[in-house]
């Protein structure tokens, strides 16, 4: 795994296999409920995730653009059952991702699509 920076220590995800399971949603231009649960009411920043809401098994998906929160991976997956960030693949959705960091703060997570 590697990390391209894209200026001011921001990093790039690039498109993988979205992993199955649930599906939680990060999308800058977002405006519904910042729920996470679909594109339209996704959350629009990486510390608006809620990691109680996501389980072991659960993909989260970020759409293109530029954020200005880092993402924490805080909600530990299995050994079985990873949690799994990525970045989104979906038409529409499928930009640049530019994050200014990550950290990775519980076991059994995937951060996957790194170049």
């Amino acid at each position: 795994m590697s990390a391209q920076s894209s200026g001011a220590g921001a990093t790039t995800l690039s498109a993988i296999i979205p992993a199955g399971g649930r599906y939680w949603y990060v999308n800058k231009g977002a405006t519904g409920a910042n729920n996470g649960t679909n594109w339209g009411n996704a959350w629009n920043e990486l510390n608006q995730i809620n990691w109680s809401g996501v389980n072991p098994g659960d993909t989260v998906l970020i759409g293109g653009g530029t954020y200005t929160t880092r993402l924490t991976m805080s909600k530990a997956g299995t050994l079985g059952f990873r949690i799994t960030v990525q970045k989104a693949t979906e038409a529409g959705y499928n930009g640049q991702v530019i994050i200014p960091g990550v950290t990775i703060t519980a076991v059994n997570n995937t951060l996957d699509g790194i170049d």
